[in-house]
């Protein structure tokens, strides 16, 4: 049974749009089985060679559908992800799901420098 977008913890989601994937840095769309939202999904991956801390964090950010339309159109070098900042944002890692900034989430990847904001 489908689940609201609203009450779906949005967990078991599958990619339907890759934007890049290259080794310690992918960014996707993936789209929740469960109740059909969107989302901009971030891999932060860091391997720590000398002491194997190593950190895997998914982030994922809310989108709509005509969002996702305009990412499917332009290039990884011209998209500029400013459009996501003020919204709640999901990390998934080991110790399970938070919620946090996606402020927090694009500047942690890379994407978004702080004077950007």
């Amino acid at each position: 049974m489908k689940q609201s977008a609203n009450e779906c913890k949005c967990i078991n989601c599958q990619g339907v749009f890759a934007i890049v994937n290259r080794p310690g840095d992918s960014e996707a769309i993936v789209k929740c089985s469960d109740c059909g939202k969107l989302w901009y999904s971030i891999i932060y991956e860091r391997i720590n060679f000398s002491e194997g801390n190593d950190i895997f964090e998914e982030y994922r950010i809310p989108i709509t559908p005509e969002e996702y339309n305009k990412i499917q159109e332009t290039e990884y070098e011209d998209l500029d992800l400013n459009f996501l900042v003020g919204r709640k944002a999901r990390v998934i890692h080991e110790g399970g799901v938070a919620e946090v900034d996606s402020v927090f989430a694009l500047t942690r990847y890379g994407r978004l420098s702080l004077h950007d904001e």
